[in-house]
């Protein structure tokens, strides 16, 4: 692989402070020291913490940093199917999936009945390749509305399939007027 640049951006989040602490620190003790591997030369230049501003009010727009992965794994077939702001159960495909997230997270996963889909008309579907397999993902700004914990820990955990993966991931823009 080639990089069209020599500098890489990046991004790390996680609701745990001890994990974020334990990372950030990690990287801050070897910043500014060179690093090789399989002949690529690599250097922690700077590390910068955005300001993260908490997410207080009930409706937000979800602009995408990176594709938004819905899949649903069928056990039988051993098939995946994945769903965009496009498919016709798309809010009922989000929800699921946030539920299951809050589940993984020990939090209340009842807060996921709170989240609606108000407008997904500046999303649209891409196709995406992970791990050599090519399937389809949104992209684009997402209006939302639900309990601002639930938004707040989207934002911080991400949402949809392949989170630790860096799918996911928006800047969530607050919109004060509730009625989308």
């Amino acid at each position: 692989m080639t990089l069209s640049k020599s500098e890489l951006t990046l991004r790390f989040s996680t609701p745990d402070a001890a994990v974020f602490s334990d990372f950030y620190n990690a990287l801050n003790a070897i910043r500014g020291k060179a690093y090789s591997h399989n002949g690529v030369t690599m250097c922690i230049k700077d590390i910068f913490m955005p300001p993260m501003n908490r997410v207080t009010s009930g409706t937000i727009t979800a602009h995408m940093i990176s594709p938004l992965v819905l899949r649903e794994h069928d056990a039988k077939t051993n098939k995946d199917v994945y769903f965009t702001a496009e498919s016709e159960d798309f809010e009922i495909r989000l929800r699921d999936t946030v539920r299951n997230r809050l589940n993984d997270f020990c939090e209340d996963a009842a807060l996921a009945d709170t989240l609606e889909v108000l407008d997904v008309s500046r999303a649209r579907r891409t196709v995406i390749r992970y791990y050599g397999m090519k399937f389809h993902a949104t992209i684009g700004d997402i209006v939302l509305r639900g309990d601002p914990k639930l938004l707040e820990w989207m934002r911080l955990i991400g949402i949809g399939s392949h989170c630790s993966a860096g799918f996911g991931m928006f800047n969530a823009v607050e919109r004060r007027c509730d009625n989308g």
